[in-house]
């Protein structure tokens, strides 16, 4: 999961050897981005192939951040049982170089989606670290453990860098591969309790963001 263009779809393309995954590099998203799937068979030795979900992101339009809510939380209902998540990578572009109110907000909104008991099985991978240089890029990394990220990390997110390419991928999954599995999502269980996803703790807070009513 993670912003739009911060780089979820090429985390997937590494990992499953490249040339699978359509990069966008458009600044303007579809509306609707469907949650697509890839099951990876070139995985390290060892490994039994393991299934990659690309999501949406949540966009900076009031439209496209409904659709990708609504469109994750109804692929979480219809496809994942209790066990058959290992974990989540959220990824986020350390060449971004403000925390703005969107950004904040995507982070929010995937906080509101996993829920705190969670985060022992989300990774916070950061990208675009050719794009500046390496100390500007460690400084930001050490603002986001020590600012944004660190509630998460109190309760068990970890923070780690993703340099595009097949063995740097497979680190930050192997590293989630070796916990329990992923207990459920908050916005599943509440999914479940019968709430619409606007009335969900994630939906919650996409209507604060917009002010909808």
């Amino acid at each position: 999961m993670g912003p739009m263009g911060a780089g979820k779809t090429t985390f997937i393309a590494h990992a499953t050897g490249e040339g699978w995954a359509h990069v966008e590099h458009s600044l303007v998203s579809r509306p609707v981005n469907p949650v697509r799937t890839i099951t990876c068979y070139s995985a390290p030795e060892g490994l039994a192939p393991v299934t990659f979900v690309d999501t949406p992101g949540f966009e900076d339009t009031e439209m496209s951040e409904v659709d990708g809510l609504c469109t994750i939380a109804e692929w979480l209902k219809n496809n994942l049982k209790n066990g058959d998540l290992a974990g989540i990578v959220f990824v986020y572009r350390i060449s971004d170089n403000r925390m703005s109110g969107s950004l904040l907000k995507n982070i929010q909104v995937f906080v509101k989606i996993c829920g705190m008991k969670v985060m022992k099985n989300v990774v916070v991978a950061t990208t675009m670290w050719k794009n500046i240089s390496a100390p500007t890029a460690w400084r930001r990394q050490a603002e986001l453990e020590r600012v944004w990220f660190r509630g998460i990390m109190n309760v068990g997110c970890e923070l780690k860098v993703f340099e595009d390419s097949y063995d740097s991928a497979w680190a930050i999954v192997n590293d989630i591969l070796n916990l329990d599995p992923c207990p459920p999502l908050l916005i599943q269980e509440e999914i479940l309790r019968g709430k619409k996803v606007d009335e969900t703790s994630a939906g919650k807070i996409r209507k604060w963001r917009w002010g909808v009513k």
